[in-house]
């Protein structure tokens, strides 16, 4: 059996080795229904070696997890500099084999990166604590994932960041810095867990820190108070929009490529029909020409399997433009043979 520390004295162990970097950091996970791996519960990422590990980042077996107060939430404290994101993943064990399952919805990126992701950032001088998640899931007990995503392509980012506001942190503007995670975008998200006991979030996206740089959510996806809202029934990733928006950004007349997760558009390139499977949550498909044309126009009659006839447009590349009966929009580009 692994040694049975307390919390505490891990603690101190980190603080001393930690040095006097910019932010303490919590990280917890939830074991409940895992057996506990006799080389007990780990943590791996990024952050190992500026927070004074040995073994560089990555390491399965370096950075343990203690049980808090005898109970099957294991968590540790870093001190790490802040100012940017880091990535990491839970082991039940102290080997890549024992490595946790990210589901998609926490994933940096659906497709090439399926770590866990947290910013950090530098607004206080308190420790950093996102909660209990549970081993292999998304969220802490009793908990819905909410995550944001807003593109700022038309906008000028000032210094003071991109932040939201929300119910979930009463309405603060400058408490809760989104992060520009995927390099080379202007895209930024954010993840919240609430309640998950049929609760309506509530939330608008601020360019800056103070209100008067809150976004004017337009009427047709705002709600009574004027801000965007959900009624939470699992966990949700919101699909990308323009800042002060209902859509997706389309600067120049040229729509954006947001993907609706999920979603299976081919073949591609296609000639005479078109297929798009796993469509649930979208209403409307418009095919766009690269200037923003409209090219066809159709109302959906099922959600899993839509055949769009494309025969009579030119070859080219064109856009898959789906809507859902909230008005969110995403993109998915196709060749024209």
């Amino acid at each position: 059996m692994f040694p049975m520390r307390t919390f505490f004295s891990g603690l101190v162990l980190l603080l001393l080795a930690s040095g006097t970097q910019a932010k303490y950091v919590r990280f917890s996970v939830d074991m409940t229904g895992w057996p506990i791996d006799t080389n007990g519960i780990h943590i791996t990422g990024d952050f190992q070696t500026l927070a004074g590990y040995a073994g560089g980042d990555w390491n399965p077996a370096t950075t343990e997890m203690f049980p808090v107060n005898g109970s099957l939430i294991y968590a540790v404290v870093v001190n790490i500099p802040a100012g940017r994101h880091y990535e990491y993943k839970f082991l039940n064990g102290a080997a890549t084999y024992a490595l946790e399952f990210v589901p998609v919805p926490s994933r940096v990126d659906e497709v090439i990166d399926d770590n866990r992701w947290i910013y950090v950032d530098s607004l206080s001088n308190d420790t950093l604590d996102i909660g209990a998640i549970r081993f292999s899931a998304n969220a802490p007990m009793g908990k819905y994932l909410l995550r944001y995503q807003v593109d700022l392509q038309n906008e000028i980012v000032p210094a003071g960041g991109v932040h939201v506001e929300g119910s979930f942190q009463q309405f603060d503007p400058a408490q809760t810095r989104m992060c520009n995670l995927i390099s080379g975008t202007t895209i930024y998200q954010y993840i919240s867990y609430y309640d998950s006991t049929h609760i309506t979030a509530r939330w608008r996206f601020i360019n800056g820190n103070t209100t008067p740089e809150a976004e004017q959510v337009p009427g047709a996806c705002a709600d009574t108070g004027a801000m965007r809202s959900l009624l939470l029934v699992k966990d949700t990733v919101l699909p990308v929009i323009c800042f002060a928006s209902c859509e997706a950004c389309t600067p120049n007349g040229v729509a954006t490529v947001v993907r609706t997760p999920g979603l299976a558009l081919y073949p591609n390139p296609a000639s005479g029909q078109l297929t798009l499977e796993n469509a649930d949550g979208i209403h409307q498909i418009r095919i766009l020409n690269l200037t923003g044309a409209v090219m066809l126009d159709l109302p959906l009659t099922t959600v899993f399997k839509i055949s769009v006839p494309v025969a009579s447009l030119p070859a080219g590349p064109f856009l898959v433009q789906c809507l859902s009966p909230a008005g969110a929009v995403s993109s998915h580009l196709f060749m024209k043979e």
